[in-house]
């Protein structure tokens, strides 16, 4: 999970920690990582058929749902069975790796947590100031209110390629997996992207990059930062929807070295802002480099 010499086992906060994952593999990777008498690595998605939803409307959906989960540690939710079982007294430390950032899991402590201000720039629409204020390059962009003039705006940042538009109601809780994305390549916008009032909605819009959808993604600390592997994002295009499908990620073949230290580099420019805790950045690695699009 970390390069070869990057102590994270040592770290981390002594004594006992709950790590909590939404994905099967990654939760075996912690166990595998910390070892089982000192960590219980749990997966939302081993949770008992009788919780889960029947219905999930996208990847935003999923990840409320699993915020609404986690927040079960309490005592209210399946969460807390297997956790009080290794954990009764409740002193163990709880690490929750990005992307999950729930208001509420209980009462043991929390490493990493974020402050609440730094929700605000998982708003695609926003996090341009972030990029800016971390000194990280990225791609031209424009951002409006409303949807009426997305044609004219698109026209005026698309280089040849195409134009990506993030599109998000003013006051939502964040998206994922690809929500409230479109991408159009010649002609008007998709008629799928919703009629908005100016003022109800913000757009943002971008040029569409050619590359590899690559994530970044790893822990900012006080006195340094650890980077994760780099993971190739499998995002299939949907022309006739003009949206994208997230079809999740899988680990990057090849030299993966300047994106590890890309990597670095966009935690210490984070560090820098007072963020702590994990990080992940969805981007595009052209021919140039990366550039973080989201």
């Amino acid at each position: 999970m970390s390069r070869p010499g990057l102590p994270i086992n040592q770290l981390l906060p002594d004594g006992k920690l709950i790590v909590v994952c939404g994905r099967a593999d990654d939760a075996e990777a912690w166990q595998a990582l910390l070892g089982p008498a000192r960590c219980l690595a749990i997966a939302l998605d081993d949770a008992p058929s009788e919780v889960r939803p029947r219905t999930l409307r996208g990847a935003s959906d999923h990840l409320a749902w699993q915020h609404r989960t986690v927040g079960g540690l309490d005592g209210s939710g399946w969460l807390a069975g297997p956790a009080d079982a290794f954990d009764p007294d409740r002193t163990a430390t709880l690490v929750l790796p990005d992307p999950l950032d729930p208001p509420e899991a209980g009462a043991r402590r929390r490493f990493g947590v974020r402050q609440p201000a730094w929700r605000l720039f998982e708003d695609k629409t926003v996090v341009d100031t972030l990029w800016d204020a971390a000194g990280v390059p990225r791609a031209p962009s424009i951002v409006g209110d409303g949807t009426a003039d997305l044609a004219m705006l698109g026209a005026s940042v698309d280089q040849g390629t195409g134009v990506v538009c993030a599109c998000q109601p003013r006051g939502a809780a964040p998206s994922a997996g690809g929500d409230g994305i479109w991408w159009w390549r010649d002609g008007p916008p998709p008629t799928t992207i919703p009629t908005a009032e100016p003022g109800t909605w913000r757009v943002r819009l971008m040029p569409l990059l050619e590359g590899i959808p690559v994530r970044l993604h790893g822990l900012t600390l006080a006195t340094r930062v650890i980077p994760f592997p780099p993971m190739e994002l499998v995002t299939l295009p949907r022309p006739e929807q003009g949206t994208f499908l997230c079809a999740g990620a899988v680990p990057m073949l090849g030299d993966t070295v300047d994106l590890v230290t890309e990597t670095e580099r966009i935690g210490v420019g984070l560090r820098r802002l007072g963020y702590r805790g994990g990080f992940s950045v969805d981007g595009i690695l052209t021919r140039t480099g990366f550039s973080p699009p989201t």
